[in-house]
């Protein structure tokens, strides 16, 4: 009833004659009661007005964040980088480990959420279930979307956005099959966590091919690495290797053990150069070889372990014409330096691959391990060729990548190792070719501290050698 028509209405009463006094009364009464109920109507309109506009200043915040968002680096929308040094990685994180890619010289590099990092990650964990249920799983039991199905997550924080996070889930739509994921994207735009998108993935018939370069320097190192990747491989149908061998020294022995995977049903092909080692063209020529459909690319080097889930993850990072990925290996120390020092021996190779300031160090300088479509890395055409011997060639191709509308995925990722070796940089290399080589050479021997220790070797003995003769 509106105010105008209360007026009329109490006018029209008012003048009839016949109403006698306790009538009068009444109506008043009716009247005030009605005014009340008016004030209260026009109370919650005002109410609905400010909720309205509280509404609509929430809807631009959350446009504007989605709009930040595309024009992020997740996204691939947006701003361009210029070299490799502008492009930040990401963190990653399980609910029970944070795999830390700026630890600096005095911290861990992977630790156990505990405190606000622990509520952070139960709060982004929490905050993807909503999202999938809401849009994807109705009507499904929302006891079904806990933590047991979270794999894991990565996290980066971009000034203009806030925290940046991708979560992969298990997709409850197809429960008995292992290969079926979800990816769920989220913001914490300095605010509570807001869902930005949702991508169910199915890595079934995504064929992933390993290409090795290699030479008979190396040699003695591939029968270990064939070996665990053959493991790897029997319990892998979707996984295909390729060898590039250079040179002639060495080449029948190592076409023979290539052999060993092809009498077990595992696609296999050996491609032999007779020229110079070149990673670049090696992987080049094992690039150009494959003529069957497109396939996601792995280029790896024979002194690297990598577990199933590492493949997992490099099936579910990339994206053909969209996203390519580049994971930080886990570089182990010299093993002697690292057990000899502290009296203890040296375990067999696969009990050293353990994640700790003392092991190693995540390679966030390195780029040669990388997972992308071979449609991508065409389109971004490929290695440059005029590069030969060490390094440098891994580092032109990133950067193509991040120069171009790819998005970049760089992360730790906890399944691959980079094993320690002795390294010498040929005196014949170009000067900053050799650089790079030195300060690689350099970074792999051991921690600051460990390093630390050695060169002062000779003050901790005759520090001992005192002591003991105090005591006689």
């Amino acid at each position: 009833m509106s105010l105008f028509y209360l007026l009329n209405f109490q006018t029209s009463t008012l003048n009839q004659n016949f109403l006698r006094p306790y009538d009068y009364e009444q109506i008043i009464a009716e009247k005030e009661a009605r005014i009340r109920e008016l004030e209260y109507e026009l109370n919650d309109l005002k109410e609905n007005k400010t909720s309205r506009s509280k509404s609509s200043e929430i809807e631009d915040l959350i446009t504007k964040v989605h709009s930040r968002w595309r024009n992020g680096s997740l996204s691939g929308g947006g701003l361009k980088f210029h070299n490799e040094f502008e492009m930040s990685a990401f963190a990653r994180f399980t609910l029970n480990r944070i795999y830390l890619i700026e630890p600096g010289l005095g911290k861990r590099v992977v630790e156990k959420p505990i405190a606000f990092k622990k509520k952070d990650i139960l709060e982004v964990v929490s905050g993807a279930y909503p999202l999938s249920i809401q849009e994807f799983y109705q009507g499904k039991e929302k006891s079904l979307y806990t933590d047991k199905i979270f794999l894991e997550g990565i996290v980066k924080n971009e000034p203009s956005i806030g925290a940046v996070y991708e979560l992969y889930f298990r997709n409850l739509e197809f429960p008995t099959d292992r290969n079926k994921f979800v990816r769920v994207t989220l913001s914490r735009p300095f605010a509570p966590v807001y869902g930005l998108g949702y991508a169910p993935i199915n890595i079934n018939n995504k064929l992933l091919l390993v290409i090795l370069p290699l030479s008979y320097e190396r040699l003695d190192k591939f029968k270990s690495f064939l070996d665990r990747f053959q493991m790897l491989a029997l319990e892998d149908t979707k996984l295909a290797f390729t060898l590039v061998y250079f040179g002639e020294k060495g080449s029948l022995e190592a076409k023979s053990m290539l052999n060993k995977l092809r009498q077990n049903q595992i696609t296999a092909k050996f491609i032999h150069l007779k020229e110079t080692f070149s990673r670049g063209r090696g992987l080049q020529a094992g690039v150009d070889d494959w003529q069957n459909e497109d396939v996601i690319l792995f280029f790896c080097d024979v002194d690297v372990i990598f577990n199933a889930e590492f493949l997992q993850r490099c099936r579910l990072n990339v994206e053909k014409g969209k996203r390519v990925y580049y994971p930080m290996v886990f570089s182990l120390y010299n093993p002697k330096v690292v057990y000899t020092m502290h009296g203890y021996h040296i375990p067999k190779e696969d009990k050293q691959l353990v994640i700790s300031k003392d092991t190693g160090f995540w390679r966030d300088f390195g780029y040669g391990m990388t997972c992308q479509y071979k449609s991508d890395f065409e389109s971004i055409r490929g290695f440059d060729q005029k590069v030969s011997g060490w390094g440098k060639e891994d580092v032109l191709l990133f950067k193509k990548y991040v120069k171009s509308s790819y998005v970049v995925l760089r992360s730790p990722d906890q399944g691959i190792f980079h094993l320690w070796h002795p390294k010498e940089c040929d005196g014949n290399l170009p000067i900053d070719q050799y650089r790079s080589c030195l300060s690689s050479r350099a970074l792999n021997e051991a921690s600051h501290r460990q390093l630390g220790m050695l060169a002062f070797k000779d003050e901790i003995k005759v520090r001992e050698k005192l002591k003991e003769n105090s005591k006689s």
